[in-house]
């Protein structure tokens, strides 16, 4: 249960963030807002000290 209310946490935490770059970015292209989002999904793999990613992008 312990785990499970941590990944929500996590989860929670990761979408804030999102929201906060979207605020922060203001209008751009898709692009640039994709490129943000590897950025921010490599901060977080990061810090939570994950050392394999695998990213996927369109």
């Amino acid at each position: 249960m312990k785990q499970l209310m941590g990944e929500f946490f996590g989860i929670i935490e990761y979408l804030f963030r999102v929201v906060l770059v979207a605020i922060y970015l203001g209008k751009v292209c898709a692009y640039e807002a994709e490129l943000w989002d590897v950025i921010a999904a490599v901060n977080l793999a990061r810090e939570k000290g994950w050392n394999a990613l695998w990213l996927e992008s369109d």
